[in-house]
C-alpha cells in the first residue's frame, strides 16, 4: 500500500541483474533509482529505454521464499516493487532460452574467449 498522505515512499538504489536460463550473468548490473512504490512495468520501461530491449522479451524473477525465485506473470507488471518483494535487486532474464541481448553480441564473444582462455590456462 502507498505511504500515508504527505509522506514520500523511500528511495532506493535498484540493481537490475540480467541472467540467462543457466543463471549466467549476462553483463554488468543496471543501476537505477526507484522507490518501493515504483511499478515493475516502470522498471521494464526504463530497461527498454536504456538497453533497447522490449519489455515483452524480458521475464522478471522475484523473491519466492528463501533463496528461490519465481517468474512474475505478465499481468502482474502493474504491481509495485514492494508488493512483489523487491527491496534492492531485481533479476531479469530473456523470455527465450539462448537469447543474449543485454549487450551487443561482440560483448558476449569477448567474454566467451576470455573465459575459455582462463579455463585452458588452469
Amino acid at each position: 500500500s502507498p505511504p500515508p498522505s504527505g509522506l514520500e515512499a523511500p528511495r532506493l538504489l535498484l540493481l537490475v541483474r540480467a541472467i540467462d536460463w543457466d543463471e549466467w550473468v549476462m553483463g554488468e548490473d543496471l543501476r537505477m533509482e526507484a522507490s518501493a512504490e515504483t511499478t515493475v512495468r516502470s522498471v521494464l520501461d526504463r530497461i527498454t529505454e536504456e538497453k533497447g530491449i522490449s519489455r515483452h522479451r524480458i521475464q522478471v524473477l522475484v523473491p519466492g521464499g528463501g533463496r528461490s525465485r519465481r517468474v512474475l506473470e505478465a499481468g502482474d507488471e502493474g504491481l509495485t516493487l514492494r508488493r512483489v518483494g523487491v527491496t534492492d535487486r531485481l533479476v531479469v532474464r530473456p523470455t527465450t532460452k539462448g537469447l543474449r541481448q543485454w549487450h551487443p553480441f561482440s560483448y558476449y564473444e569477448e567474454r566467451f574467449v576470455d573465459e575459455l582462455s582462463r579455463r585452458l590456462e588452469s
